[in-house]
């Protein structure tokens, strides 16, 4: 099949697949970490993982709290269903 449109003398490429140059996903992180944190950010590579390590073990303490604080009093817990069944109704 030929991936071009036009006469022989005026052919313009077509793309088959439709893809478009997108960003991978390790370069949009680092563009919208850098929007956030400055243009510095992740000109060393330790640093970046540093910094999403430090992220998910802040993440893993705020959930055992969470939890730790819903099960000592399950009204709570239930009252957090029913605000979040409301606001996502």
């Amino acid at each position: 099949m030929d991936n071009n449109v036009g006469n022989e003398e005026e052919k313009v490429p077509v793309e088959s697949s439709g893809a478009t140059n997108k960003p991978s996903k390790k370069q949009a992180y680092l563009d919208y970490m850098r929007s956030r944190m400055g243009e510095s950010y992740g000109e060393d590579e330790d640093s970046v993982y540093s910094d999403m390590l430090d992220y998910r073990q802040k993440n893993d303490e705020s959930q055992e709290r969470m939890t730790e604080i819903l099960s000592k009093d399950p009204r709570l817990a239930q009252s957090c269903i029913y605000i979040y069944a409301i606001e996502n109704a």
